[in-house]
């Protein structure tokens, strides 16, 4: 499968919209070098499985893979700063690690993710968005980097609680 990238800024890019959609995706493997995945570039992918994310992404856009209901793993990659708004809201991942080096994670992010069971934020200065983690009933474990929250929203404050609760041997 041809994947359409444009160069925007100086940056590898996968546009948005880029596979809006396409239920008859399964599978991606990105090409180094890639450094943005763009808004909705994978929203509606509902029979998307597999996604091979390369080493050189940067950023996450705007419900990237939105309602990825198929999607069940996925490794984020160190060197990943951004994660946008409701970037994998709805989607079927089951366990999420968010590298130390980002950053930013958006509103909603994961949003409405019924299977996310395990949630880890390895950045203590990682801002995370109002229900970034909102509305997953199966997350019970998960690991907050000692120091976090860098801010005291009331967002921030519960996940660090849940997740500090779940895993406070990590914390010692």
């Amino acid at each position: 499968m041809t994947i359409p990238l444009e160069t925007i800024d100086g940056k590898l890019t996968l546009p948005e919209s880029a596979f809006y959609e396409n239920e008859s995706l399964t599978s991606l493997s990105f090409p180094e070098g890639v450094e943005i995945i763009g808004a909705a570039a994978f929203a509606g992918c509902t029979s998307l499985t597999h996604v091979e994310l390369p080493s050189t992404l940067r950023e996450i856009g705007e419900g990237a893979f939105l309602g990825c209901s198929s999607l069940r793993q996925l490794t984020l990659p160190e060197g990943l700063t951004t994660i946008g708004e409701m970037a994998f809201w709805n989607c079927g991942l089951e366990a999420v690690t968010i590298p130390q080096t980002v950053s930013h994670i958006g509103d909603n992010a994961f949003w409405d993710c019924p299977q996310l069971s395990q949630a880890h934020v390895l950045n203590p200065a990682a801002h995370i968005g109002v229900h970034a983690f909102g509305n997953c009933p199966a997350l019970v474990t998960g690991y907050m980097a000692p120091g976090f929250p860098a801010d005291d929203s009331p967002p921030a404050q519960l996940l660090y609680s849940l997740l500090w609760c779940t895993c406070p041997e990590k914390h010692m």
